[in-house]
């Protein structure tokens, strides 16, 4: 089954419980598509697409971090520059009057008051999507806790979070999961999302989790949601991973100019961890995105909606393959 779908201004081609390899690629070639899903495909699909530029990749991602004892730990986590901007962070808030409140569960009526910060912000964007809602929040109310930035009583920014369950070593655990994230724009000049990053990590520890998720990505940064985003995850010691629930599907960009400049997202080969990241103009920093949990880093130069694969040799230095 073939499905055309429009989403953020990109037509999306989806092929969900197909086996058929030539059907498969007549559809796409002749379809209008900005971007080609294949659902759950087959170990032959896999090799055949894979060799024509597809990517087999998780559907969604998720950002882990086993949380610090205390904020000794956190800081030999994360870079110098990160420690550097959260204490200045911390000390911006103290200046201008900024205090933090951790909450359990959120009450209605702080959500409402946090959620107005959220719709301003998502609807201000080219291709935003509200995606909290306050049924949404009544649903899991129990399950909701909160880190909110005050400022003569008001808020001003806020980290929305929910416990959840998952296997540990075949024993059920707890773990907080990070699902929104939203501070007014006049206060991120004061870095106030910095500190907020920060206090959610200490708070886990004092809520008694050992385990803490940042929220549920599309597995494309370069669509509606910024590499930028993915760097910024990065650099706060989470690492990215597959949210396995939610399948696999081998993916193609076939007209790029829908896209931002960089686009990045992960996939799987061997069953190991790749980092993929495409660029139209000036070559990224490369050490940004790479990790240590990445079996390796494929760079892709987009010329004119071609792809040209790259081979980074250093920094500062590219050859083509």
């Amino acid at each position: 089954m073939f499905n055309l779908e429009k989403e953020a201004g990109v037509n999306k081609l989806i092929a969900s419980n197909e086996t058929d390899i030539k059907r498969v690629e007549k559809e796409i070639s002749g379809s209008e598509c900005d971007i080609a899903y294949i659902q759950n495909p087959s170990s032959e699909m896999i090799e055949y697409f894979t060799k024509k530029g597809f990517h087999y990749c998780p559907n969604r991602v998720t950002y882990k971090i086993r949380v610090p004892i205390d904020s000794c730990e956190y800081h030999k986590i994360v870079k110098k520059y990160r420690r550097k901007k959260i204490k200045k962070a911390l000390k911006r808030a103290r200046e201008n009057g900024i205090g933090f409140v951790r909450m359990h569960p959120v009450s209605e009526d702080t959500f409402m008051e946090w959620f107005e910060i959220y719709k301003k912000n998502i609807l201000g964007k080219p291709r935003g999507f509200l995606r909290a809602s306050l049924e949404r929040h009544r649903n899991t109310y129990e399950r909701n806790y909160g880190i909110f930035a005050v400022k003569n009583k008001e808020i001003i920014g806020g980290i929305l979070l929910r416990k959840k369950q998952f296997l540990y070593m075949g024993e059920i655990r707890e773990k907080l999961s990070i699902a929104f994230s939203s501070s007014k724009k006049e206060y991120l000049k004061l870095r106030i999302n910095d500190a907020l990053n920060y206090k959610t990590i200490i708070a886990a520890r004092k809520w008694g989790f050992d385990f803490l998720e940042r929220g549920l990505d599309s597995n494309m940064y370069g669509h509606y949601l910024s590499p930028g985003l993915y760097l910024f995850k990065k650099s706060l010691g989470y690492r990215i991973a597959p949210k396995q629930k939610y399948g696999y599907s081998l993916v193609k960009i076939i007209n790029f100019s829908k896209f931002q400049d960089k686009v990045f997202f992960i996939s799987l080969e061997n069953g190991q961890i790749v980092g993929n990241l495409f660029f139209k103009n000036e070559i990224p920093n490369l050490k940004e995105y790479r990790s240590s949990h990445f079996s390796k880093l494929r760079v892709f130069k987009i010329i004119d909606n071609n792809v040209e694969e790259l081979e980074h040799v250093n920094e500062k230095q590219i050859i083509r393959i």
